[in-house]
């Protein structure tokens, strides 16, 4: 973005388009000057993932995680802190554990998931 915002810069970019076919995004204006948008690099990353080989490195255990609804990351935020606790010997594991399914399910009733 930082680049974006130089207009010197921009000279070299086409006109954007104008009137009722516009798409009044930052990803659509992104798009129509052909750059790559946040949200196009992370469909590119989730069609690639390799559940065989989900890091860099050899490790023992296969698999990769992704949800596509907006509460996702919120939840593993909220999982995160509550193994961490864990790990840090500030609650127990099946505290952690316990408070973890009773916030997803919250959060999972909360947006009409389930009942």
């Amino acid at each position: 973005m930082a680049r974006l915002q130089a207009h010197s810069q921009l000279a070299f970019l086409p006109s954007p388009v104008l009137g009722a076919s516009a798409k009044p995004t930052l990803s659509a204006t992104l798009d129509s000057f052909g750059l790559v948008t946040n949200e196009a690099a992370t469909v590119a990353s989730i069609d690639s993932a390799d559940p065989n080989h989900p890091t860099v490195k050899p490790v023992p255990y296969v698999g990769v995680q992704y949800a596509a609804i907006p509460e996702f990351q919120g939840l593993g935020t909220t999982v995160g802190q509550q193994f961490s606790a864990a790990l840090a010997g500030t609650t127990t594991a099946d505290a952690a554990l316990a408070a973890a399914q009773s916030s997803t399910e919250r959060e999972m009733k909360r947006a009409g998931y389930i009942k």
